[in-house]
């Protein structure tokens, strides 16, 4: 009777130890950063493709900028515009960060104005991006009323766009008040 208790002890031990490692072999917690390499380094996907040329065309621009090439940076973003439907907006958005920080803030506008139709979440940084554009022009209804549209769609930077539109709405009332 007595080997007979040892040997169901070691039977159950053997089946809970057994049960613990599938157990541990089933949930075992996934590195996403090794996945993602896994898949951008092994897998021949279109999507693979995509992607890395559309980092390589963010490595070019990259280039541009640094190098003091912004005409050429803007013409380098047009001809992907038309050519890679699938980043269309945030290479609008990369055109207006560089007109904006050429002063052309009307055609900033425009490539702020088509990032957000092109972005399937509206864009929040090309929101912004256009309500500084607005500031400069000094339309602060426009920036006001981007502000707000930037408070209700991302609550996670609420205080910077509440700035903004702190900001417009002071402003507005000094330029009220001295006409």
């Amino acid at each position: 009777m007595k080997k007979q208790s040892i040997f169901i002890g070691v039977l159950l031990l053997a089946a809970i130890f057994g049960c613990a490692y599938v157990y541990k072999q089933l949930h075992q917690p996934i590195d996403l950063l090794e996945e993602i390499n896994d898949i951008r380094n092994n897998s021949p996907s279109s999507a693979n493709d995509r992607l890395q040329n559309h980092n390589s065309y963010m490595d070019t621009l990259e280039t541009l900028k640094t190098s003091g090439s912004l005409t050429e940076g803007i013409k380098y973003l047009d001809i992907l515009i038309e050519k890679d439907t699938d980043h269309k907006s945030v290479y609008q958005l990369e055109k207006g960060k560089l007109l904006f920080s050429m002063d052309n803030f009307k055609h900033a506008i425009e490539s702020f104005s088509a990032a957000i139709r092109e972005s399937p979440y509206g864009s929040p940084s090309a929101l912004e991006w256009r309500a500084y554009s607005y500031i400069n022009l000094k339309d602060y209804k426009s920036a006001i009323l981007d502000a707000e549209s930037l408070i209700e769609k991302d609550s996670t930077h609420w205080d910077r766009y509440h700035r903004i539109k702190t900001y417009c709405d002071s402003i507005s009332r000094l330029e009220t008040a001295l006409q």
